[in-house]
């Protein structure tokens, strides 16, 4: 059953953390503690922790159903303000090998360094801790690649292996808060400031630590060994959520060809994927090319080869995901409850375990597999098709000159009789499906 659930911890990153909090002294953790266990029973604070505990509790399958759990939760966001109040500082980050406080992306953006990157994004060098058996000294800078050499020589020969870290040194600038005492001795000030503070940490726990299920299931497709190859290939592209194209009804040159973007195929995670499609259909005498930077000829795309009516019939297990829609919380006024729905939609497979790969009226197909009402309803308006979208132009004669006959959504929920969210609701159950069947781009 997909669900949503939140997970009782702090998701450390950030300057606040990693540079701040980090580097405390333990005189100055005794001040910090002491601080917050003060605002933390403050008067001022009662109604702000009030919510706070409740509304964790209620949230959809929540770890914070026992109150222990939400009050540390609470005491977290109270320390976090006490430390940004009193010590954080904002932060400039050098590499201490090249001097460089920024780098260029890929795209040749010029960005600022603003963590502690275990490599130098700018001239991918590490610092040396520890240099092993390698007969380097300790603190001089290698690049990434030199260090991944020496890792991999003294591993293989048996000997200690080198340690690194990062060459990225951190510049402390101005205090954040220059008068901690005006917020802090001041009742209005400190609920103001702190209930703020306290309220972004709970939005940032339930965005972070909200987990979407999936409940991926194994599903078996069967069919000649072709096109059970394109239909696999479209399965690890969907539950990769990469963009592609692809004709499975017909040919180029022989060959199947599903388009998606440049480089996506040198991606580890795609990578891996299809070449356990290429070495399956080589074995049984089939052909998978794939292609990325090492291939000349398209470089975006999958090409299978059309086996011509002698391909073997063959069956594999393939996962995809249930499609799984988190609608945000909504607090009522007046009321200290939250209400964080989740609409679990139709499987995008077939409801049997088996699909017969045929490509005799597809569309048809997939028409069966959505639910019962507005979605069928729906496929027949986006496709110009059916008793449905002739009584829609009736209605509407103006649909057929705009938008190649396509209606509108304004249109199609007041046809309905539903809201436009319906509307947007069916279209994503819709469009998961043609995603499946090869239908859609």
């Amino acid at each position: 059953m997909a669900k949503v659930r939140q997970l009782p911890q702090l998701y450390l990153r950030g300057a606040l953390v990693n540079e701040t909090m980090k580097n405390l002294t333990p005189a100055q953790r005794e001040t910090v503690d002491r601080i917050s266990d003060e605002v933390s029973k403050h008067s001022v604070m009662a109604s702000n922790k009030s919510k706070f505990l409740s509304q964790l509790g209620v949230t959809i399958g929540s770890d914070y159903s026992n109150r222990l759990e939400a009050t540390n939760e609470y005491k977290i966001a109270i320390w976090r303000g006490v430390v940004h109040i009193l010590y954080h500082r904002s932060y400039k980050f050098q590499c201490k090998a090249c001097g460089a406080t920024s780098y260029q992306s890929k795209f040749g953006k010029k960005i600022s360094i603003d963590r502690r990157f275990d490599v130098c994004p700018a001239c991918k060098s590490k610092e040396i801790v520890d240099p092993g058996s390698t007969g380097v000294e300790s603190g001089i800078y290698v690049k990434d690649e030199v260090f991944d050499t020496m890792l991999l020589d003294m591993t293989n020969q048996g000997l200690n292996p080198p340690t690194a870290k990062s060459c990225i040194k951190s510049i402390p600038g101005q205090k954040k808060v220059q008068n901690p005492d005006v917020i802090l001795k001041n009742p209005n000030q400190l609920k103001k400031w702190f209930g703020e503070f306290v309220w972004n940490y709970f939005k940032q726990t339930l965005n972070e630590n909200k987990i979407t299920h999936h409940g991926r299931k194994k599903h078996t497709i069967c069919g000649a060994l072709d096109q059970v190859a394109v239909e696999w290939i479209l399965h690890i592209l969907a539950l990769q959520k990469v963009p592609y194209q692809c004709d499975s009804f017909s040919t180029i040159e022989g060959y199947y060809a599903i388009y998606t973007r440049l480089w996506t195929l040198d991606v580890a995670e795609v990578n891996l994927e299809l070449v356990k499609v290429k070495e399956f259909v080589g074995d049984r005498g089939g052909e998978v090319i794939l292609g990325g930077s090492d291939n000349g000829y398209l470089n975006n795309a999958v090409l299978v080869r059309d086996m011509l009516g002698s391909a073997p019939c063959v069956e594999v297990n393939v996962a995809t995901n249930e499609r799984v829609q988190v609608v945000g919380s909504t607090i009522r006024a007046g009321e200290d409850e939250t209400m964080d729905p989740i609409q679990q939609l139709e499987k995008p497979m077939a409801i049997d375990d088996y699909k017969l790969i045929d490509s005799d009226d597809t569309l048809t197909v997939m028409r069966k597999k959505l639910p019962d009402g507005n979605c069928q309803i729906m496929l027949d308006l986006m496709t110009t098709t059916g008793e449905a979208y002739d009584r829609l132009v009736e209605k509407f004669p103006e649909t057929i000159a705009s938008n190649f006959g396509v209606p509108r959504q304004n249109r199609i929920a007041e046809f309905l009789g539903c809201s436009p969210k319906e509307v947007k609701r069916c279209r994503a159950i819709i469009e998961q499906q043609m995603i499946i069947h090869g239908l859609y781009c």
